[in-house]
């Protein structure tokens, strides 16, 4: 059984129906996270709605709640999604067959399939903010990272519990560009890259 995971750190409620719309995922199977430091997302929605209560932003907990949830309800494979994501009904499932069928402990989309090694570059990486994990590990986030990074170092927890990989045909892409760095999140940028260099010796990206 999918779960679908979106986190919505802000309330882009017209990319959030975009994605959901785009993948029409099973809403009992589909839960969506908001932030109480935020704009709420006030519209009603069909999925399974958790909110984090914290007037700190971090989005790797906003992750975590969504993972929890969907790992306790039985889940098999979880994927993760920014809510600026979007695919078609099939993506999902194309993408846990890929998963499954090259038995990893994550993945994700791109346009050239390959399994990753050891190499890590800009180009050699699970793309952030969509993604899709193995729930039989039951990898969290580490809440130490905030906003950057979260998803990289969730990659590396993956790689070092098994092989990672990305597959062209999926469909899912983003639908525009990050455009939520703050002065705020630059400083933490900064300061998430050092954590990760420092805890896993290399650089992200």
């Amino acid at each position: 059984m999918i779960w679908l995971v979106i986190a919505c750190p802000q309330a882009h409620i017209t990319r959030l129906h975009r994605c959901l719309g785009s993948l029409d995922h099973d809403p009992a199977c589909t839960v969506v996270v908001d932030a109480a430091c935020h704009d709420r997302i006030t519209d009603d929605l069909d999925t399974l709605r958790v909110t984090d209560g914290n007037h700190d932003f971090s989005l790797a907990r906003l992750w975590n709640h969504g993972l929890r949830w969907a790992y306790d309800q039985g889940a098999t494979e979880v994927a993760v999604l920014s809510s600026d994501v979007v695919g078609h009904p099939d993506s999902l499932n194309t993408l846990a067959s890929c998963l499954r069928g090259n038995a990893l402990t994550m993945a994700g989309p791109t346009d050239r399939s390959r399994i990753l090694h050891d190499t890590r570059t800009v180009h050699d990486r699970v793309p952030g903010g969509c993604f899709m994990v193995a729930a039989e590990h039951r990898l969290f986030c580490d809440e130490a990272y905030r906003w950057w990074y979260t998803d990289d170092d969730l990659e590396m927890q993956a790689r070092a519990l098994g092989p990672v990989g990305v597959f062209a045909g999926t469909g899912l892409q983003f639908s525009v560009p990050d455009s939520e760095l703050t002065p705020e999140r630059q400083a933490w940028a900064v300061e998430d890259r050092a954590r990760f260099v420092a805890q896993w010796g290399c650089e992200p990206w």
